[in-house]
């Protein structure tokens, strides 16, 4: 589960093998959210301000996220 990126103290990590589908959780202080590669919420829930950074930050890595859990996957 390696760690991916930081933005605005919202820390991504990508997880693609624990269990489907592939996702990227954001945690920030006390809060969790998932999301799709698409950045798509799929759990969880950030604060608001939080949450528009984190679907920025997902879309606009988008091509850099699906490369790197290609390289990941074993």
């Amino acid at each position: 589960m390696p760690r991916f990126g930081e933005l605005l103290g919202v820390v991504f990590y990508l997880y693609y093998s624990d269990h489907k589908p592939d996702h990227i959780p954001a945690f920030y202080q006390k809060h969790e959210a998932l999301f799709t590669f698409e950045g798509k919420l799929l759990a969880g829930k950030l604060p608001e301000a939080k949450m528009k950074i984190a679907r920025k930050f997902i879309t606009d890595n988008q091509e850099l996220i699906l490369k790197a859990s290609k390289q990941f996957k074993v």
